[in-house]
């Protein structure tokens, strides 16, 4: 499935009602965002289980052209409207798409997001295939330009959620899904001069003075 670039945030439910909204944070510990997601997931679905949802907050590259002056990148107004105490601006047309459904049934990831859908949310075109990565990640990566948010790259998952949980996790991410990045943007620049600094270890590197450039939305 296509790797959104937006922020990372669970939803929890509790007896089918939404409970709260939070971003990863350190992966232990995220920030309370309840009040600006409550607006943009369903408010209780037909689901008396307990269950957390795992999705993406992204906005559409459509709405971001009306806020271009604003804003760096869609991703950065993301971030930046979500910490909006009085409430989210809906003219900014932020959205949330789920990418995971964490509880104790459902056996494939692909069953996993048709219920996703049953219960109201958007999930992520997918498709589940056998061999040749390279093929899926070509076919994503020729298809970008058609998406209405921004990609930066493609994931590939284990659709068998038990071989998914058994791979287990590094500190970083887990080892049953591995997302392979498209080619950076790049622009040419002039090398202005050299500094000579000392690092941590003290070794005396060369530092290069290059004339800023702009970088999907970042200098």
């Amino acid at each position: 499935m296509p790797k959104i670039d937006g922020m990372a945030c669970s939803v929890i439910y509790k007896g089918g009602k939404f409970i709260q909204a939070s971003t990863r944070g350190d992966g232990k510990v995220g920030e309370d965002i309840s009040s600006n997601v409550q607006s943009l997931v369903p408010k209780a679905v037909n689901d008396l289980q307990d269950f957390e949802v795992r999705g993406e907050l992204f906005m559409p590259l459509s709405s971001f052209e009306n806020h271009s002056t604003t804003f760096s990148n869609p991703r950065n107004a993301v971030a930046g409207s979500l910490k909006q105490k009085d409430g989210l601006n809906s003219n900014l047309g932020i959205q949330f798409l789920a990418y995971d459904l964490i509880c104790d049934t459902h056996p494939t990831l692909a069953e996993r997001f048709s219920v996703l859908q049953g219960m109201g949310f958007t999930v992520p075109p997918f498709q589940v295939i056998h061999t040749d990565l390279q093929k899926a990640f070509d076919k994503v990566s020729l298809e970008r330009a058609t998406f209405d948010y921004e990609l930066d790259g493609v994931v590939f998952r284990v659709n068998d959620t038990h071989e998914y949980e058994n791979a287990g996790f590094t500190s970083h991410h887990p080892k049953g899904a591995l997302a392979y990045k498209f080619q950076g943007d790049e622009k040419p620049t002039f090398l202005r001069g050299i500094e000579w600094q000392v690092s941590r270890t003290g070794v005396i590197a060369p530092v290069g003075l290059i004339d800023p450039v702009r970088l999907s939305g970042a200098v």
